[in-house]
């Protein structure tokens, strides 16, 4: 276990959320300090790998959803083996000889004077899709944007996939013509679409947890004139739903005609290859949280 821990100030100012949402998840008891506050002298403090739980919340806080339902999707995305990798002490112990692109890309984000850092769309974490403020994608185990949650807005409840008692509900619950994977957003057709890039903002985190400057900018000066040639261009955007495959092995994001993966791969586990960072698996931990049902 590591032995750099962090106060609330450090955790909230870090990942933008309020120190009373902290506090309200603590009294829901949907996260536990590593060191309990109360007493004289005595300061609650997290691990970096529960700070990163908090700032996975605090990005669905950010892009809309109320603390409980942010906390909820949180809760059943299969994040760990995702956050693993971005625990300073794993980048610093396992990472340190390594020389491919994303180890070189994680290590400078623990650089103050790295600049590099910003992930690419070859990473996982970089899509999360919410559909229709009901369908939960996620590129956190693979490739393409799985479907791991189903929201029911009707009977406030949420159904994944991960629970294997509940499973067969969770498929009767995805309508014909709904597919359980995500090629790209430019392939959909919805009524509203809302996309986080937990990747950046995980960065972004890590660097402000360690007290690094970070060089934030929504887009860099090329896209910026690639999107502005799309937003005057009179072409239109031609908008299909991709029908998936089954899928029988995980894809490669560089090779987009290989098989999509299923809605269960994510229970599948494999050690973890510092060398495939950009897209792989990684151990599982353990974190101190669970559900919250409102």
């Amino acid at each position: 276990m590591s032995d750099t821990v962090f106060t609330d100030d450090q955790v909230t100012s870090a990942c933008n959320l309020h120190l009373d949402n902290l506090r309200r998840l603590i009294t829901w008891g949907a996260v536990k300090p590593i060191q309990a506050g109360g007493g004289r002298g005595r300061v609650r403090k997290w691990t970096a790998r529960q700070g990163l739980r908090i700032s996975v919340t605090a990005q669905f806080v950010e892009a809309g959803f109320s603390l409980q339902m942010a906390h909820t999707l949180t809760y059943c995305l299969p994040l760990d083996d995702f956050l693993y990798v971005y625990e300073p002490d794993f980048i610093r112990s396992h990472l340190k000889e390594r020389r491919d692109l994303g180890a070189r890309r994680l290590k400078a984000m623990l650089s103050p004077v790295g600049k590099n850092y910003w992930p690419t769309k070859d990473y996982l974490g970089t899509e999360v899709i919410i559909v229709d403020r009901r369908y939960v994608y996620a590129d956190v185990t693979g490739d393409r944007g799985t479907l791991f949650v189903i929201i029911d807005v009707i009977d406030d409840e949420f159904l994944n996939d991960a629970d294997d008692s509940d499973y067969d509900r969770f498929a009767r619950c995805i309508p014909e013509g709904v597919d359980t994977s995500i090629v790209s957003v430019d392939s959909l057709v919805c009524r509203n679409l809302c996309l986080i890039n937990l990747a950046v903002g995980l960065t972004e985190f890590i660097r402000k947890l360690l007290g690094l400057p970070v060089s934030y900018h929504p887009f860099e000066e090329s896209q910026r004139r690639m999107v502005m040639t799309s937003i005057f261009s009179p072409a239109p955007k031609r908008l299909r739903i991709h029908q998936s495959e089954a899928a029988t092995r995980l894809p490669s994001r560089r090779d987009p005609t290989s098989a999509s993966i299923s809605a269960r791969h994510h229970l599948v586990r494999a050690p973890l290859d510092p060398a495939s960072l950009d897209r792989g698996y990684g151990e599982s931990g353990h974190d101190q949280c669970g559900p919250t049902r409102g």
